[in-house]
Parts: structure tokens; C-alpha cells; sequence
């Protein structure tokens, strides 16, 4: 094995230069913000509308035994990175719980302001993203799953801006009404007692309309989306618009 060091040396003086790189791009935003996300399904009232059933007779099905989730609750970290006063984009970790439930779903978004009252703004978008889903239910056995995610989202938010460009002293109250209408999810596993039952690596939907069996779904069934669900943030950043600048007369 060849030794490395030299390489991280390298290295280093890079890493340096890129982060001053970003230091300086990030002083340049017209906006920008940080904090948490407190959200919860509204609809379904218990979530999902339906887990997914055995193919096969002699298998434990998870439809019989898991029990769909009622009282929900969900924390993200989110930010935010506006293009204008009236485009931005964002990101969020969305980690969800409740009975069991787990889900882990990162999400990348885009929203322009539709209605702009000084320091209220109204933005509609969404966004797509990948995650992990959970259900542990001890004796009732635990399902798991990859989703892929979409999200519609409309919400109003309140700047409180101290006037003090780039000082990352500004706050942001933000409540929206989010929905995710399509989501797919990848081959589903079900463990109950000393019994796993797991979809293929490559089953798909609409596997069971080719002549091999071996992509068939031994899950299917299952219903994760659509959900309509409500959200609050507080967000700590930079919110102040930067002031235009006047031309100067020759």
C-alpha cells in the first residue's frame, strides 16, 4: 500500500481556499436563512392510507398486523437561499415519528413569491427528494422501505429584519400547508418473528407483466402517498433585502 500524507498535504491548502471561496460567495446572497421545522400529517388522520399485503398465502402479512399511525409529529432541519425577494430555493432533513414510525427524508425545493406586503411574503413551490421508511412495531413485526418524494407546499412568512446587512441577526416565522401528492417506494422488506419476507432487488410495480418471476413483488399494495400536512419554522439568518443601488449622474 502506498503511503498518503503527501496527498493529504495537498489537500489542505484546497480545502482552505474553497472554504474562503464559499466564505466570500456567502457574504454576496441576497438573503438567506437557518433553523427547525415542526410539521405533522393532517390527512390521512392515520398514516399510511395502506401498508402492503403478502403475495403468498403462507407468509406473515403486514397488512393484517401493522397498524397504521395515528399522532405524528416531525422535525427538520431546514434553509433557505433567496435568488430575489420573490425566487428562492432550500433544502430540508425531515426526520418523522409516532407509534413506531420512523422516516428520514431529504428534500431539495424551489418557490416564487405570489403575494409581497413589506415584511410578509406568500411562496408557492415544491420539491423532490429520497428518504427512508420505517414502521417497528414490535410483535406486529417492522416494514421498511426507500421513498421517493414529492412535495407541494404553499406558506406565509413573517421577516422580523433588524437592519443590519449580512449580520445574520434577522428572524423568520414561517406556517405553510405542505402536500405530497406522488411518491414511489423501492422493494419492501417485513420482518415478523424469525420470518422475513423482501421484495427483490429488482421487482417493480409492473414486474408481474414480463414472463420472469424472479422480479415479482412478494409485497405489494402499499399506499405511503397522497398526504396533506401543516408545518411551522423559525428561521434565524440574514432576511434584510439588500438596498439597490443609485446610479451616480456624470
Amino acid at each position: 500500500m502506498k503511503n498518503t500524507p503527501h496527498r493529504s498535504n495537498l489537500m489542505l491548502p484546497a480545502l482552505l481556499l474553497l472554504a474562503g471561496t464559499d466564505a466570500q460567495a456567502a457574504s454576496g446572497l441576497h438573503m438567506w436563512g437557518a433553523g427547525p421545522t415542526l410539521s405533522t400529517i393532517a390527512w390521512p388522520g392515520a398514516y399510511p392510507n395502506s401498508f402492503p399485503k403478502s403475495t403468498q398465502d403462507e407468509d406473515p402479512n403486514p397488512r393484517n398486523n401493522l397498524e397504521s399511525v395515528k399522532g405524528d409529529a416531525a422535525l427538520a432541519g431546514r434553509g433557505l437561499i433567496y435568488l430575489s425577494n420573490k425566487q428562492r430555493i432550500g433544502a430540508r432533513l425531515n426526520l418523522g415519528f409516532g407509534g413506531g414510525y420512523r422516516a428520514t427524508t431529504l428534500t431539495v425545493e424551489y418557490e416564487k413569491s405570489i403575494f409581497r406586503q413589506d415584511n410578509i411574503n406568500v411562496f408557492v413551490g415544491g420539491g423532490i427528494g429520497v428518504g427512508k421508511l420505517k414502521f417497528a412495531q414490535g410483535e406486529n413485526g417492522t416494514l421498511s422501505t426507500n421513498t421517493y418524494n414529492t412535495r407541494l407546499q404553499i406558506g406565509a412568512i413573517y421577516r422580523d429584519k433588524q437592519g443590519r446587512k449580512n449580520a445574520a441577526d434577522d428572524r423568520a416565522y414561517e406556517i405553510a400547508l405542505f402536500a405530497t401528492p406522488i411518491g414511489f417506494n423501492g422493494p419492501e422488506t417485513y420482518e415478523y418473528g424469525n420470518v422475513t419476507v423482501q421484495d427483490p432487488d429488482s421487482a417493480s410495480t409492473f414486474a408481474f407483466l414480463t414472463s420472469d418471476d424472479s422480479d415479482n413483488q412478494k409485497l405489494n399494495g402499499s399506499l405511503y402517498n397522497p398526504t396533506i400536512g401543516i408545518e411551522v419554522s423559525v428561521l434565524f439568518g440574514d432576511f434584510t433585502s439588500p438596498k439597490k443601488k443609485k446610479k451616480k449622474n456624470r
